[in-house]
């Protein structure tokens, strides 16, 4: 007769061995994870590297095409007929929305590269972007823009000065243009226990929702060139910065209701 001790002493060594495979199965499937994440880094960093070496590798046939098209039409342009003159236009256009797409995609190849971390007060990135312009747009276009009193965030000053403006210039870009219009930009914040949510509102042209993640995916846009002017990078530079900054972005938006676009940053530890 088998005592109860020699049974469970059995089901002991049982659980221990089960124990014992369950350990090496996460060990394996961990190890496994990791190199498959070390292989997307390499991966990411070698398109970043192709993204940077390609975009500066153009900028000097970019410069050489607008340059010599400007020439062009000034020691030319009294010999060109309409056509001609329309033709060259063109030209000079192009090699501009390139010249610009270019500089755009350096700016965000090099998004991380040579951070300095610190204390930024978001109230004198606001009053950075006002006194650069932004003001400037406002009141040209009747603009209501009001701003909350903002907090000091730890961040990447220059990074955070990208991410507000490109946010702002967006919701002033899709403003609605009607001779009744009202165009408005809000921008808020909220603080939680382990973040700042910032919003930014205006009661623009609006979006469906079903588009509300592709326009962060970069070279994505909404709208034809020929009617809004850009690149399709900058809510793609605001997910990137957001993500450096432990935090994430989203928009909520109904066509011809206007949008709202959320981020948040992680507090310091």
């Amino acid at each position: 007769m088998i005592d109860s001790s020699s049974k469970d002493q059995r089901k002991l060594e049982r659980a221990r061995q089960k124990i014992r495979i369950l350990e090496e199965m996460v060990e394996n499937r961990t190890r496994e994870l990791y190199l498959k994440n070390q292989k997307l880094e390499q991966k990411n960093e070698e398109l970043e590297r192709f993204a940077y070496v390609s975009s500066h590798d153009l900028q000097e046939p970019i410069r050489s095409i607008v340059g010599f098209s400007q020439l062009l039409h000034r020691k030319y342009r009294d010999q060109f007929d309409e056509e001609g003159e329309e033709f060259l236009e063109y030209i000079t256009e192009a090699s501009f929305r390139v010249k610009n797409l270019v500089n755009a995609l350096l700016d965000f190849t090099r998004l991380g590269k040579e951070r300095i971390v610190r204390q930024v007060d978001c109230n004198k990135i606001i009053q950075s972007i006002m006194e650069n312009g932004g003001r400037k747009v406002i009141d040209e276009n009747n603009i209501t823009f009001t701003c909350d009193q903002l907090p000091v965030v730890r961040g990447c000053e220059l990074e955070l000065g990208q991410l507000f403006q490109n946010v702002i210039q967006n919701a002033i870009k899709y403003r609605k243009t009607e001779e009744d219009a009202e165009p408005f930009v809000k921008v808020r914040h909220v603080e939680t226990e382990k973040e700042w949510m910032f919003s930014v509102e205006d009661n623009g042209i609006g979006f469906d929702e079903e588009f509300k993640d592709r326009i962060f995916i970069i070279f994505q846009r909404l709208h034809t060139r020929d009617k809004y002017q850009g690149t399709g990078i900058g809510l793609a530079m605001c997910k990137k910065i957001t993500e450096m900054h432990g935090g994430r972005i989203w928009a909520s938006s109904k066509p011809g209701e206007g949008s709202t676009f959320y981020f948040t940053l992680a507090k310091e530890d």
